[in-house]
């Protein structure tokens, strides 16, 4: 057993008070006894149509986040190191208008580590958690990270309840020798090429632009890689653009395996309101350490939602939770 899994071990949370209420509203939905495999929606392969008006990928349904897994709830960067944006997953779109009520004196301080595309950074506690936006115009609550004495304040992405989450490092295309980044783009733009539900007559035979690619290690015979292609139909009046996320495996142990395709999501739209994926950090949650990455998806409205895409199986990845999409 390596440290990391020593370390992955549960700890009974300090904060579950303030959750309390919510659990058992969310119990409703977040329960269930029935194996988990079989329950399990295909991977999100979708499909675009030739709209100027952004469309985005349809969520599973229905998307779950566990609580037994991942913990109560997801923090996310704020403007600052020191400020968190508290992601609640029982809230959805149709009720996310009932947050603007939620009583925020019950979040007592929340012990939490970060992390960051490059591994763990620190433990911390959310503390001061505030209420934002309106009745009209509901966003997330913010929090104050505080960090230990002496720990310096690096940046993160996101934070999960202790105990829970356990990092698994992402290298950058950016960050690799050349040879080997471009080509690693040459294969991403391969993938993508090849993801189901290209129905785009005007984009058809323009060539992909890798916007971003991270590769990450899932096992000691299986690397994995996370990325955004896209490309764009200039016109005087309205560009059209494109982007593909997938996700792709290759075998290890052996110098002939090539990358195969396990999950792949498409959005179409104008420039400015197509849907834009991001890998914010790889995780490995519970303690059946199941490997994650937390996506945040930015629709180009000031509008930002969340989801956890799951590996289920080896070659195969699916859309497991999906949060509502808040901002004014």
């Amino acid at each position: 057993m390596s440290q990391e899994d020593s370390s992955s071990q549960r700890r009974t949370p300090a904060w579950k008070g303030w959750l309390a209420g919510a659990f058992a509203a969310f119990a409703l939905v977040s329960c269930d006894t029935a194996p988990e495999t079989p329950d399990l929606p295909a991977p999100v392969d979708s499909v675009r149509t030739d709209t100027l008006d952004a469309v985005s990928v349809p969520l599973p349904a229905p998307p779950r986040w566990r609580i037994e897994e991942a913990g109560p709830f997801l923090g996310v960067a704020g403007v600052t190191s020191r400020t968190a944006i508290v992601v609640l997953p029982e809230y959805a779109d149709s009720t996310i208008h009932e947050l603007a009520a939620r009583d925020m004196s019950r979040m007592a301080p929340l012990p939490v580590e970060l992390f960051a595309r490059r591994g763990k950074v620190s433990n911390a506690t959310l503390v001061d958690a505030q209420r934002m936006g309106t009745n009209a115009c509901v966003e997330w609550p913010r929090a104050e990270v505080r960090i230990p004495d002496g720990a310096v304040a690096e940046s993160w992405t996101v934070a999960f309840a202790a105990g829970y989450a356990t990092a698994i490092p992402l290298d950058s295309i950016e960050s690799l020798a050349s040879a080997d980044s471009a080509r690693l783009a040459a294969e991403v733009a391969r993938l993508v090429s090849m993801a189901p539900g290209d129905t785009s007559s005007a984009l058809e035979g323009l060539p992909y632009v890798v916007r971003s690619a991270r590769r990450f290690q899932l096992d000691d015979n299986t690397m994995a890689i996370a990325a955004l292609a896209g490309r764009r139909l200039a016109s005087e009046a309205t560009p059209i653009a494109e982007h593909v996320f997938i996700v792709a495996e290759r075998a290890t142990d052996s110098p002939r395996a090539t990358w195969r395709l396990a999950h792949s999501e498409r959005a179409i739209g104008t420039e400015e309101t197509v849907e834009t994926m991001d890998v914010l950090a790889a995780v490995r949650l519970g303690n059946a350490r199941r490997p994650s990455l937390i996506v945040s998806r930015d629709y180009g409205t000031s509008r930002i939602s969340y989801s956890l895409l799951e590996r289920v199986s080896p070659g195969r990845w699916t859309v497991r939770w999906g949060s509502a999409a808040v901002g004014c």
